[in-house]
């Protein structure tokens, strides 16, 4: 279609300027970028620090991403098992802001006791890539013709699905 038509056809109101081009093109580029972290997102392997790696590369990139990839972020159900999981800790001021002056007597004390040692946290993988592979199996399973099944039924079905490399 050329100019003549498009303008015949009241198209021309729809098409890009250059300028409005240049910025689809710059913000296709950041979706490339981002469309690359949510595939390393869904690898298997990823452990959850690399998890945490990943987003705190993403805000480098995009900072207005802080408020939702922050390790502190709002969504968090549980920002402290969030830290203590990716071995990431909050600096020394923000902690002693947080923490009242009857609390830091008590942990004064108890860091005087023996010291434990933890086991390496990076090994613990992120559930819910799994999750949603056994629930999309699971989908593809209970098909139409299958929902007057039982839900035990299924379940055994999702299961050797899940487990046929076993069997």
């Amino acid at each position: 279609m050329d100019t003549k038509d498009a303008v015949k056809c009241g198209a021309d109101k729809l098409m890009l300027t250059a300028s409005e081009a240049m910025v689809v093109s710059e913000l296709l580029k950041d979706l490339v970028k981002l469309d690359s972290v949510t595939v390393a997102l869904q690898s298997e392997s990823l452990t959850m620090s690399e998890v945490r790696d990943l987003f705190d590369h993403s805000i480098s990139k995009y900072p207005a991403m802080k408020k939702y990839l922050s390790s502190n972020a709002s969504i968090l159900n549980n920002p402290v098992l969030e830290q203590v999981i990716t071995g990431k800790e909050e600096s020394g001021d923000e902690k002693e802001s947080q923490v009242s002056f009857a609390q830091q007597a008590l942990k004064r004390r108890r860091l005087t006791g023996p010291s434990e040692v933890y086991v390496d946290t990076a090994f613990i993988l992120p559930t819910s890539n799994i999750c949603e592979r056994l629930f999309s199996q699971s989908k593809l399973i209970f098909t139409d013709q299958r929902r007057v099944m039982k839900p035990a039924t299924l379940e055994m079905l999702v299961l050797l699905k899940a487990n046929c490399t076993l069997w």
